[in-house]
């Protein structure tokens, strides 16, 4: 008889309750000999893990632990296959492998409704669907799977799997500094004992920012989550962005300067303006920096948010733009000019970013402050677009 090897893949990152339920309601079904845990060293839909390999294969295997029993684990491997090729692997590759080493199995690829509904974008899509069964568990977000049957043949497990993902996982930890209970208890364990997933930053800020300054964080971090989720984004990148934004904050206007100066930031021209006219600028290129260095960040779209937070910049991403209202407009600002950025940032994005600049502008000329150069340049960027917005209407 042919052996029945179960595929699983997936970031893991981290491993969550809805992971287990997948995975046990798939062992339920097919009962197989093998069962190959695959974490993604790079997804291909996804920028990169928050947390290394290593970290990631020691969650799975706590979250393992608590939910298998021991005979049913001796049949999991925590395959790093993706992890030894050192670059984006993709399904087709992976099973190419697997029927190597099992030459006459029959395979089984395990996928929740979501992944589903955007198999026909997976590479090489027919060679995956004819190369092994798909087992498909419904979301109660994505119920209905029609579309995804237009694409390929499947088959339903029993029952509905919570809605949750290690991005919405990851944001409310970046944001909160808190697991939620979706973690299994081994793995939240491990992740407060290794400060994972943003804990370690929480720590930093609370030692070196004023309660205040922590509270700031902690709305904007929030605040930027749900805009992302809101308009699209991915709502761990704007938590982990918001809750570092001020990271630089912890500086006086002297040292402000004296670490722009040993990092390199005042070669450029206009960031030694800043520090002649308005040394506080500079803590959002502190905290860019900060970031980098003592947490890892490598992803340039956040790192940019950071640094743009404060004066913004023509030609802003998505994420910029999140960071820069969140900043002007998080909960703890009361003020009714930030009340309304906020209501307008959850209905029109460039809207808020606008009221936004404005507000900036306002404060600056009723405190007779310098107006920094990059200020003026976001403003007449949106000037110019506001008009060619009108002329084209």
């Amino acid at each position: 008889m042919s052996k029945k090897i179960l595929v699983y893949g997936g970031s893991f990152d981290p491993p969550h309750r809805g992971h287990l339920l997948l995975l046990k309601a798939a062992f339920k079904a097919v009962r197989p000999d093998f069962c190959h845990v695959v974490p993604a060293f790079v997804s291909p839909f996804k920028s990169g893990p928050a947390e290394s390999f290593v970290s990631r294969k020691r969650l799975i295997g706590l979250a393992l632990e608590e939910a298998f029993s021991p005979a049913e684990r001796k049949k999991i491997t925590v395959d790093p296959f993706e992890c030894r090729q050192k670059r984006k692997t993709y399904t087709y590759e992976l099973l190419r492998h697997l029927r190597r080493r099992y030459p006459c199995a029959v395979f089984y690829l395990l996928m929740g409704s979501d992944c589903a509904l955007s198999f026909g974008k997976w590479r090489n899509y027919r060679e995956v669907a004819a190369g092994a069964q798909l087992l498909v568990g419904l979301r109660s977000d994505t119920p209905d799977t029609t579309p995804a049957r237009e694409i390929c043949s499947f088959r339903t497990l029993d029952g509905t799997f919570p809605p949750v993902s290690s991005t919405s996982v990851r944001s409310r930890i970046y944001s909160s500094g808190k697991v939620p209970h979706d973690v299994p208890d081994a793995v939240a364990g491990y992740i407060k004992k290794r400060g994972l997933y943003g804990l370690r930053a929480h720590k930093y800020l609370k030692t070196r920012l004023k309660p205040e300054r922590c509270e700031h964080s902690l709305g904007v971090a929030k605040l930027a989550r749900e805009l992302a989720e809101r308009h699209g984004g991915d709502p761990a990148d704007a938590a982990l962005a918001g809750l570092l934004h001020d990271a630089g904050k912890q500086y006086s206007r002297g040292r402000l300067r004296a670490f722009a100066a040993r990092h390199g930031l005042l070669r450029k021209p206009w960031l030694r303006e800043i520090a002649q006219n308005q040394p506080s600028l500079l803590h959002s290129f502190a905290g860019a920096v900060i970031a980098r260095r003592e947490f890892s960040v490598s992803s340039e779209d956040i790192l940019l948010a950071v640094e743009n937070h404060t004066l913004g910049r023509a030609g802003m991403t998505q994420l910029e733009k999140i960071i820069f209202v969140a900043d002007a407009s998080s909960e703890e600002r009361g003020f009714r000019a930030a009340r309304e950025i906020r209501a307008a940032a959850f209905k029109d994005l460039d809207a808020a970013v606008c009221k936004t600049a404005a507000m900036k502008l306002s404060h600056i000329i009723k405190g007779a402050k310098w107006f920094c150069p990059k200020g003026l340049e976001l403003w007449n960027s949106l000037i110019r677009r506001a008009r060619e917005k009108g002329s084209a209407e």
